[in-house]
């Protein structure tokens, strides 16, 4: 069952990283995968993760194999750094591997990509301050520049060329503001 948030990306991101390092942590008190992730089923960990925790244990319970289940575990999120990280933990249980400094590796990298994200969205957020100040600046200066320049003012209210001209920046200035707005609407 595969899972579209929007909305919501952040606070799944979040959660994702959330369950990999309590997933580390329980690891460390007893080597086992199972009893980890249990533990994580029973923590303060946000849904819809927890319920994908312990629909996952429930299937082990009940007799599928982990690798099946991890399988279907990688297919509540549709975000390709999840189903990397259970590809790796079912390869890890399938060919011996050290679980502990896999997860150890896998916080490590998810925690980097947390940083990234935060790091664009406050990049994007500069941006959208300059795009504001563009915005309000060019309809301020457009009346300014009008009402200082009496040639400029004569060309665009009098002058049939003019008049199309400035029926055409109007356009444009109007066609971009809806443009962002709609762009700035649906998050990426």
């Amino acid at each position: 069952m595969k899972q579209k948030f929007f909305g919501n990306d952040e606070k799944i991101r979040k959660q994702q990283l959330e369950l990999i390092s309590m997933l580390n942590r329980w690891y460390q008190v007893k080597e086992d995968l199972l009893f980890a992730f249990e533990k994580c089923g029973e923590s303060s960990i946000g849904e819809p993760t927890k319920t994908f925790i312990r629909d996952f244990i429930a299937r082990i319970h009940g007799g599928l194999s982990v690798e099946r289940a991890l399988e279907l575990f990688a297919e509540s999120y549709s975000n390709k750094e999840f189903k990397n990280f259970t590809t790796q933990i079912r390869f890890n249980l399938k060919y011996r591997g050290n679980t502990g400094e896999l997860l150890d590796n896998l916080e490590t990298q998810f925690s980097k990509i947390d940083e990234e994200w935060t790091r664009r969205k406050i990049e994007s957020s500069k941006d959208r301050y300059y795009l504001y100040g563009i915005f309000i600046l060019t309809p301020v200066m457009s009346v300014i520049v009008l009402a200082l320049n009496k040639n400029a003012s004569e060309l665009f209210f009098y002058q049939p060329l003019g008049n199309l001209l400035s029926i055409i920046a109007v356009v444009s200035y109007i066609t971009g503001l809806l443009i962002y707005y709609l762009s700035s609407k649906y998050k990426v």
